[in-house]
């Protein structure tokens, strides 16, 4: 049995890993909606063409 320090600490470092795998995931949304954004700016630049 874990002592309540070392519950509470574990329970802090899972607080933690999530708050970080949330940040990381938004930081992914982020980045691939940046990216899909450019990718239709080219589109339309071109005239609605995907090909150069």
């Amino acid at each position: 049995m874990l002592s309540d320090e070392v519950r509470k600490e574990l329970e802090k470092l899972a607080d933690i890993k999530s708050e970080r795998a949330l940040i990381s995931e938004s930081e992914a949304f982020a980045s691939g909606f940046a990216l899909g954004a450019r990718m239709m700016l080219e589109v339309m630049e071109n005239g609605g063409s995907i090909q150069q």
